[in-house]
């Protein structure tokens, strides 16, 4: 028999681990984690783990450190029809990467009154906001004035977190 799971992109990971508990018969001889990385140009298998039947819970931990922007793909397999496996605590521990600091800033796109801007992240650091045209929303997210239809000011947001430094844009319209 044969189960497994699959990943969507994961970026700047460092390991995977889960817990695991065996069903079924006890042999254990033919029990095995096949673990297939996907970089972009399809599934190659990477690792074999052969595994022991034990009674209780046991952690698998495997090294993801040297592949970057990829899918990964774990899958069971046994040669006893009867056997089957519990998986739980399923975890990719992983870098906190750029895209992560911005998703985790939200600014509206649309304004009629202040805004409260972020002065750090969910992941900690710093942000420091720039605003295009202080007369009209200030770098602190103050409306000074309403916007009119036309026009339109740029709040440029610096994170710095860790050894990241990045720089993004939002556009704030009336």
């Amino acid at each position: 028999d044969m189960a497994y799971f699959e990943s969507t992109l994961i970026e700047k990971a460092k390991e995977l681990s889960f817990e695991y508990k065996y069903g079924g018969s006890q042999e254990s001889e033919g029990t095995q984690f096949d673990f297939y990385v996907d970089k972009g140009n399809g599934y190659e298998l990477v690792s074999t783990k052969v595994v022991p039947h034990l009674e209780d819970f046991n952690k698998l931990t495997y090294d993801l450190s040297s592949y970057s922007n990829f899918k990964l793909k774990v899958v069971y397999q046994s040669t006893f029809a009867e056997n089957f496996v519990l998986i739980e605590d399923l975890s990719i521990l992983r870098d906190v990467n750029e895209n992560d600091l911005i998703n985790g800033i939200s600014v509206p796109s649309n304004t009629k009154k202040s805004i409260i801007l972020p002065f750090t992240t969910k992941y900690g650091g710093s942000v420091t906001w720039t605003s295009s045209d202080e007369s009209l929303l200030t770098s602190k997210g103050i409306l000074v004035q309403s916007l009119e239809e036309s026009q339109k000011v740029n709040l440029t947001c610096v994170i710095k977190y860790l050894d990241l430094e990045v720089t993004h844009t939002y556009d704030v319209l009336d």
